[in-house]
């Protein structure tokens, strides 16, 4: 069950990616446009600079709300573990227990571990 619903999480940050290239291809479009055929580079260029700049401060607004950097690997990551813990919700799966019994057995094998390097001492054998 966990599985499915992580494959289909990962659905949406791709779908957000295709939207992406369609508003970037759109706006070379319309600029390409904006600049041989409607006005002159003159007018164009300031626009352009602006929107250069605002994805400039997106990613400092991302990176400071998020703590990632504002890369497609960062956000698809980001945006796949948020729609996967809504759906293990509403599915009725404990993501906190679960999160908390992962923390334990991560714990637990640590001891383990520890233990295994420990020298045998001498228990009557």
């Amino acid at each position: 069950m966990k599985s499915a619903i992580e494959k289909q999480s990962m659905k949406k940050p791709d779908m957000l990616a295709k939207l992406g290239l369609l508003y970037l291809c759109s706006q070379t479009g319309l600029l390409f446009y904006w600049v041989y055929f409607r006005f002159d580079w003159n007018l164009v260029e300031p626009i352009t600079y602006l929107l250069g700049y605002a994805t400039t401060w997106l990613g400092l607004a991302s990176y400071l709300t998020m703590g990632t950097e504002f890369t497609f690997d960062a956000m698809r990551t980001r945006l796949s573990e948020r729609a996967a813990r809504k759906s293990l919700q509403a599915s009725g799966f404990q993501v906190e227990e679960y999160m908390r019994l992962q923390t334990e057995v991560e714990s637990l094998r640590q001891r383990v571990i520890a233990l295994s390097e420990c020298p045998a001492h001498d228990v009557g054998l």
